[in-house]
């Protein structure tokens, strides 16, 4: 159950990111990746059965993404989510849960 829904979170990252007309650099894929693994294996099983609580970690990494977007876009960055914008959006947001 944790793995499929670290997938999902993962595939919703890059989608969303899609939608803002970004990619993930391979640095900043790979912190979103641990992020997303972390905050899921944070994840009791209760709350991973809990419909309620999976939209909200959604939700959440989709505000993380949408901030990174904002993160590159004030460096007039266009195309690509880097590691600064994720460190810079993750500071921003955090704690915002169950990533940090």
């Amino acid at each position: 159950m944790k793995e499929q829904f670290k997938k999902r979170l993962i595939l919703l990252a890059n989608v969303r990111a899609t939608q803002l007309n970004f990619t993930f650099t391979p640095f900043a894929s790979d912190d979103l990746k641990t992020l997303v693994n972390n905050g899921v294996d944070r994840m009791s099983q209760f709350e991973l059965k809990d419909e309620s609580k999976k939209a909200l970690a959604e939700l959440n990494l989709f505000r993380l993404v949408e901030a990174m977007a904002g993160e590159a876009r004030k460096r007039n960055i266009n195309e690509t989510l880097d590691y600064k914008s994720f460190s810079d959006a993750r500071m921003s947001l955090c704690p915002l849960w169950p990533f940090c």
